[in-house]
């Protein structure tokens, strides 16, 4: 039968006088409202934040008395504490409060919170520039946490090339840093600075193959995955779909950005390729002679598939330039040479 924490509280803030429990309730946003700060109390009861942070010493000693002698309360508590342990001694805010949620009606982060405040059976930290919100259980969890945390951004920052589809990169990261891969998710998951891509790939949420900012760098990761040369307005559409941020984009201001950027090459009317995929820039006549002179001698159809890889120009194209007795002769056994000068 799920425990009732709504009612298991209640009864605890009946022990408090009127002016301590609406302090207790608004200072920990037991009415699911915004947690106050202590200056916006303070004004309301017209009393100083000295005043009000006494008043709410003297009712969570109060409040931890009365937890002593709860024994609903008390198996709550040691419930967290055996949950914690099942996540290494450290859990984010959600999959926390997710799991309590099974066994326990009417949970809110607000009431955990005060009873860990009154009686610290295990602590909160509260989201900051690198961290989001979460739970833990010791000093010496937070530190194993920590430090894993660290040495994982270590890692990936040495092997910044290899960036891995999600599950992969948990395993990888066990077999390194030689931890549980169960583990180092959980602890991986309170960093801001680890990120998985709309296309699955984990890594550093800095690197613009995960996480990317710009227009430049999310059309280069949308081309990266494809493989292939796209419209820029079809560029434009994957990028939306793929929803890396709020931002849209929009076909003029993507075009406008690739024409700019030297990683994108334009290989054919509004189309784009990676350089790094073997994209050139040049007409056809000089993608062709720049084949001819790498590889030597070659057959019509050879010819008009390396140019394909490099540039995006019709067969009919690439067939009209090599008949182009200027630049290139045709052989006696059917093959295409560059004509020399």
């Amino acid at each position: 039968m799920a425990k009732n924490m709504s009612a298991s509280l209640d009864n605890i803030l009946s022990k408090l006088n009127e002016k301590q429990k609406e302090i207790i309730v608004n200072r920990y946003g037991l009415d699911l409202r915004e947690p106050k700060t202590l200056a916006a109390l303070g004004e309301r009861f017209q009393i100083t934040r000295e005043r009000v942070r006494q008043i709410e010493g003297s009712a969570l000693k109060i409040i931890a008395e009365n937890i002593k002698t709860n024994s609903e309360l008390l198996d709550i508590l040691s419930q967290s504490q055996e949950l914690l342990r099942k996540f290494g001694g450290v859990a984010h805010e959600e999959d926390f409060l997710r799991e309590h949620k099974s066994s326990i009606s009417n949970l809110d982060k607000s009431q955990i919170n005060l009873l860990i405040e009154a009686l610290p059976y295990f602590y909160f930290h509260e989201s900051d520039d690198e961290f989001h919100n979460f739970y833990y259980l010791t000093a010496e969890h937070l530190k194993s946490a920590l430090d894993l945390v660290k040495k994982a951004e270590n890692y990936l920052s040495k092997n910044k090339g290899k960036i891995l589809m999600t599950k992969e990169a948990f395993k990888e990261l066990s077999a390194n840093l030689k931890s549980e891969e169960k583990v180092i998710k959980n602890y991986i998951k309170i960093s801001k600075k680890f990120h998985s891509s709309p296309f699955g790939d984990f890594g550093l949420k800095i690197w613009p193959e995960i996480k990317p900012a710009t227009i430049r760098d999310k059309a280069y990761l949308i081309l990266k995955k494809k493989g292939e040369p796209l419209h820029f307005k079809a560029i434009t559409d994957a990028i939306n779909e793929m929803g890396f941020d709020n931002r849209k984009a929009l076909s003029p201001t993507v075009h406008n950005e690739l024409i700019k950027d030297k990683r994108f090459v334009l290989v054919g009317r509004g189309i784009y390729a990676l350089r790094e995929q073997g994209y050139e820039e040049g007409t056809a006549r000089e993608v062709i002679e720049s084949i001819l002179k790498e590889k030597g001698p070659m057959k019509s159809k050879d010819v008009i598939a390396a140019v394909q890889k490099k540039r995006f120009f019709k067969p009919n194209t690439i067939l009209i330039n090599l008949q182009n007795k200027k630049y290139f002769k045709r052989l006696e056994d059917g093959k295409y040479a560059l004509k020399k000068n």
